[in-house]
């Protein structure tokens, strides 16, 4: 990336002389003492809003202490749909620098139900809730389904702890984790209506979706996902009557219209709802203040 292109930046332009410092202090670290960037440090995130504590050499770490937030189209889209008193379901929660996002947007009066099988991110996740005083945060150890069962799993990538997924034929599974169905999870839970459900499970997200039939027809909440495929924007799409649009730092592009760049990463989506529409994407500049402002708020005895 040009000089340029980095200092315009949506995210770094929210607080610039900031984060062009730890730029600065992680270039230095990396030439002088690289070794220093895998013990973890904590550090402030989302405008200063929330805490972190994680390596700098670990890709979702890294992009927090960096740019505030890791890709800021998707955590504000979120933050965005999560609505004040209302549930946010954040499937693969990983360390919870989405979780936490929503956790201020729901409010006191909101939930937000986490599920994180991997033990090591589920044991930073659980961190960063009481680091951040996330009272409304419920963490959950298990996976989601269309079936409750036992998967294995595999942690491929060791630079970025986010990419944890169901083992293919072949592979020796690192772990294995149980799975059920959110519909099942969702029986006897005294949570609000359900706004926004985030699905980042590395290709398993079709699965997850069937397995919230119930959820989806009950409160029709708006869904962003990893396309990692076509078969879960094909699902919400053709079952429940879905309308896709990529997210992108523009807003949302159509789906069917958009046209896939020579990104390595798989694109992020938004599903909206019958008789919905998606919303209007704010700037970390234009959001990051409203969460220090609920970060600050008295809360309700």
């Amino acid at each position: 990336m040009g000089l340029a292109s980095y200092l315009a930046r949506d995210d770094l332009r929210a607080a610039p002389a900031r984060l062009v410092g730890r730029r600065v202090r992680l270039e230095l670290t990396q030439r002088l003492r690289p070794s220093l960037l895998s013990r973890e440090r904590t550090f402030t995130y989302a405008g200063g809003a929330l805490t972190a504590r994680m390596p700098l050499d670990d890709t979702i770490g890294r992009a927090l202490y960096l740019y505030d937030v890791y890709e800021w189209p998707t955590a504000l889209t979120l933050a965005t749909l999560a609505r004040p008193g209302t549930t946010c379901v954040d499937v693969g929660a990983h360390v919870g620098s989405y979780a936490a996002l929503a956790s201020l947007a729901v409010g006191p009066a909101g939930r937000v139900l986490a599920f994180e099988p991997d033990a090591t991110n589920r044991e930073r996740l659980e961190r960063h809730v009481r680091l951040n005083d996330l009272a409304n945060v419920v963490v959950h150890d298990h996976g989601l389904a269309d079936v409750e069962s036992e998967v294995a799993m595999v942690r491929p990538v060791a630079a970025n702890s986010g990419m944890t997924r169901l083992a293919r034929p072949g592979e020796i599974p690192d772990f294995s984790m149980g799975v059920r169905r959110l519909d099942d999870v969702m029986v006897g839970q005294a949570v609000p209506p359900v706004s926004v459900m985030k699905i980042d499970v590395e290709g398993a997200e079709v699965s997850v979706v069937r397995g919230a039939a119930d959820l989806l027809a009950r409160d029709q909440p708006h869904v962003v996902f990893e396309e990692n495929d076509a078969a879960c924007g094909a699902h919400l799409a053709d079952a429940h009557g879905y309308r896709l649009y990529r997210i992108t730092p523009d807003g949302y592009v159509d789906r069917e219209s958009a046209v896939r760049g020579d990104d390595t990463m798989a694109p992020n989506v938004l599903a909206v709802p019958p008789g919905a529409e998606p919303p209007t994407l704010p700037r970390p500049a234009q959001l990051w203040p409203q969460l220090r402002q609920a970060r600050t708020s008295p809360r309700p005895m």
